[in-house]
C-alpha cells in the first residue's frame, strides 16, 4: 500500500470517528461535588434562592455585569428567573423547585454550554450546612466531550465562593427576608386606635383581655399574639391585636372572631427589644421594594418569644405581597 493510500484511509478514518463518536457518547452527563459551610441551612437557602446573591459568588454570574441582568419574579423563589447577555447569545437561569432551607433546583440554558439542570441539597450537621451540588447535562457531541472537568470546575469555584459569603453573613448576623406563607386559622381580636405614646402598654392591656374572652368563651389559644398594623398615622397607630384560637367563634362586645385567610408574605425573623422592630420594617420594606414585589396588605408582628431578656425576645414581621 502506497503512502498516499495510508494517507487517504488515515484521513477517512478520522472523518468516521469524527461523525461516529458522538451518536456513541451517553444522552446525559453529570458532575457533583460537596463542601460543609460553616453556617445554618437557613443562611444557605437564602443564597441559592435569591439570584442577586448568586451574583455575589457564582461562577456563572461573576463573569456578567451586574447592571445587566434582568429578573423576573423578582429573582426569588421557586419561578424566578435571571437573564443577561453572554457572549453573542444570552445566559437564562430559572429556579425551578426550591423547598425551605433543604433545596434548590435551577436550570441554565447558556449559548455557551449545554442545557443544565443545577441540583443543591442542604443537610444539617453539628450546627453546620453540608451542601451537595450536582449538575446534569445533555451532550450535544464533540462540543460537550470535555464538559465535564468544566462542570466540576465550576461547581467548585461556585461552593467556595457561596461557603465565604454564607459565613460572612452567619458572622455578622446579617438579617433575612424569605417568602413564606401564613396559613389560615380562627382567630379572636381587637382592633383599636392607640396613640404613640401609649402604643406598648395598651396593647399588653388588649393581650390580658383577649386570654381573658378566650377562657369566657371556652376556647384554647392555640399559638402567639399577633398584631396587624392596618395604617400609622403621624400621631396614632391603626392595630388589630389578636389570638389563635381552637376553632371559629363569634365576636362579642368589643372582640371579633373569625378565620384569618392564608397570606403569601415577604418575613423575616427578628432578635430583640421591641424598640428595635423598626430596624427589621426597614429593612423588609427596602428588600421588597428593591425586587418589585407589590405589597397585598398591611404587615404583621407575630410575637414568638417569652424570654425575661427583651434582647432575646423573637418576633417573625410579615409583609403580605403579591408573588409575580
Amino acid at each position: 500500500m502506497t503512502k498516499k493510500w495510508i494517507l487517504v484511509l488515515a484521513a477517512v478514518a478520522i472523518v468516521l470517528l469524527a461523525m461516529l463518536v458522538p451518536g456513541l457518547l451517553p444522552e446525559t452527563g453529570s458532575a457533583s461535588a460537596t463542601l460543609e459551610v460553616n453556617a445554618s441551612p437557613r443562611i444557605v437557602y437564602a443564597q441559592l434562592n435569591d439570584f442577586r446573591n448568586w451574583q455575589l459568588w457564582s461562577a456563572w454570574h461573576q463573569k456578567q455585569s451586574p447592571d445587566e441582568a434582568r429578573f423576573g419574579n423578582g429573582g426569588v423563589g421557586a419561578g424566578a428567573q435571571v437573564s443577561f447577555p453572554s457572549g453573542d447569545g444570552k445566559f437564562v437561569a430559572v429556579i425551578v423547585k426550591s423547598e425551605p432551607h433543604q433545596i434548590v433546583e435551577v436550570a441554565i440554558d447558556n449559548h455557551a454550554g449545554p442545557f443544565t439542570v443545577h441540583h443543591v441539597e442542604i443537610r444539617e450537621s453539628d450546627g453546620k450546612s453540608l451542601v451537595s451540588w450536582s449538575t446534569g447535562f445533555k451532550h450535544d457531541g464533540w462540543r460537550t466531550l470535555f464538559f465535564r472537568q468544566k462542570a466540576v470546575s465550576d461547581i467548585k469555584k461556585s461552593l467556595r465562593g457561596l461557603k465565604d459569603a454564607a459565613e460572612l453573613w452567619e458572622e455578622q448576623s446579617i438579617m433575612l427576608a424569605e417568602p413564606g406563607l401564613i396559613e389560615s386559622f380562627p382567630f379572636i381580636s381587637i382592633r383599636r386606635q392607640i396613640p404613640y405614646d401609649s402604643l406598648s402598654e395598651t396593647m399588653s392591656v388588649l393581650y390580658d383581655r383577649l386570654l381573658a374572652a378566650a377562657v369566657e368563651m371556652k376556647v384554647d389559644v392555640t399559638g402567639s399574639p399577633y398584631a396587624i398594623y392596618h395604617s400609622v398615622g403621624e400621631e396614632r397607630v391603626d392595630v388589630e391585636c389578636g389570638l389563635p384560637v381552637a376553632f371559629e367563634v363569634s365576636g362579642q362586645d368589643s372582640i371579633a372572631g373569625g378565620v384569618f385567610d392564608e397570606k403569601e408574605c415577604v418575613m423575616l425573623e427578628f432578635e430583640g427589644d421591641f424598640s428595635r422592630l423598626e430596624e427589621g420594617h426597614s429593612f423588609l420594606q427596602d428588600w421588597i421594594r428593591h425586587r418589585g414585589f407589590e405589597l397585598a396588605g398591611p404587615p404583621m408582628e407575630i410575637y414568638e418569644s417569652n424570654s425575661t431578656d427583651s434582647s432575646a425576645w423573637h418576633t417573625r414581621i410579615c409583609y403580605p405581597v403579591t408573588f409575580q
